[in-house]
């Protein structure tokens, strides 16, 4: 592993590159100066260096001076006051205070886990989607909080999220990704692509894994972990205290990241929870004949919820009223009955 030295030499050389040269290129951002005080470090370490290749100290002369002072009788001695540069004495205190420099810096690029350290990223009104220093993919749902360190020095990437995320988590076998979700759960992956919702007001916790093995310990210490594969969901009921894992996934469980919603021949039930869980409103059905006449197809891509009522009314008989966070849905020939 490069020490600090080849480290700044590198990048001032401009051959840096990978995680280095982000974390040196986000110090210098921070503040003009720092870049003039790498600079600084990198001409003293210079400078050291090539001093340290010309020094050629006379040994047998100052073996030759020891015996002198030994044998001296004199009752004072006198003290060297030599502090150019040349002088080794000189040159080992640059070296200290060259090494004190560059601890102090290394605090500033690689600075230690703590809370304060974290970053926040809150998606209130809108899906985000970025990358953590690691190279790990997010793609964050509305009303989803995910708070990460700045780097991941540790023996493991800790994240902690409340909402909904999809992960592509970089591959590393030695530190593997653990999320802490809203519920107090666990989940661990070494790399792999996987959907997570656990919002804090949820009675459920549900993890879908599109590439790779997911480990799932939920917050009940006497429940074993759970491995779920490729192609599988599990769904911790809080409430029961049941967890079901099925084989099939509903596509939108991925696709929303995308901003598309996806309904292939679904009934009133299916409509009711994809509408929620795509733009996080409450549904609620006037009119208890959809649960057995409902059955619509169609594919929205970058739709507002607007856009999806206006095609339920005009193609599937499904009219709709909104009232702040709140979706109505009833039939055609129910309208005046439901609206009392």
């Amino acid at each position: 592993m490069k020490d600090f030295r080849e480290v700044i030499a590198d990048y001032l050389e401009g051959k840096s590159h990978g995680k280095c040269k982000l974390l040196l290129d986000s110090w210098i951002s921070r503040d003009q100066d720092n870049k003039h005080s790498l600079q600084q470090i990198f001409d003293k370490l210079q400078q050291a260096a090539n001093n340290a290749e010309t020094y050629n100290p006379n040994t047998q002369k100052a073996y030759e001076e020891i015996l002198l002072k030994i044998n001296s009788k004199k009752s004072a001695t006198t003290v060297s006051t030599d502090f150019s540069y040349n002088n080794p004495s000189y040159r080992s205190i640059a070296a200290i205070m060259t090494i004190l420099i560059i601890a102090a810096i290394a605090f500033f690029i690689y600075p230690p886990d703590t809370p304060d350290d974290w970053l926040t990223v809150n998606s209130s009104d809108e899906n985000k989607e970025f990358f953590l220093n690691d190279g790990t993919h997010v793609w964050l749902n509305k009303g989803s909080i995910l708070k990460y360190p700045a780097s991941f020095n540790n023996n493991s990437r800790d994240v902690i999220l409340s909402g909904e995320g999809f992960f592509e988590v970089t591959e590393n076998e030695e530190q593997p990704f653990i999320i802490k979700t809203a519920a107090n759960s666990i989940v661990e992956v070494k790399g792999t692509s996987f959907n997570i919702r656990c919002y804090e007001d949820d009675k459920t916790e549900e993890i879908a894994v599109m590439e790779g093995t997911v480990v799932y310990k939920c917050s009940k210490d006497s429940r074993p972990q759970v491995a779920i594969k490729k192609g599988e969901c599990a769904m911790w009921n809080m409430q029961s205290d049941n967890i079901e894992r099925t084989e099939t996934v509903d596509p939108n469980t991925f696709s929303w990241k995308d901003n598309i919603l996806q309904l292939d021949s679904v009934d009133c039930q299916t409509l009711e929870k994809s509408l929620e869980r795509f733009f996080h409103v409450e549904v609620m059905v006037k009119d208890p004949v959809l649960y057995n006449k409902c059955n619509v197809s169609a594919i929205f891509e970058d739709k507002s919820l607007s856009d999806v009522l206006s095609y339920l009314q005009e193609y599937a008989g499904i009219h709709a009223d909104v009232k702040k966070d709140t979706c109505f849905l009833w039939g055609k020939f129910c309208k005046d009955e439901c609206d009392d």
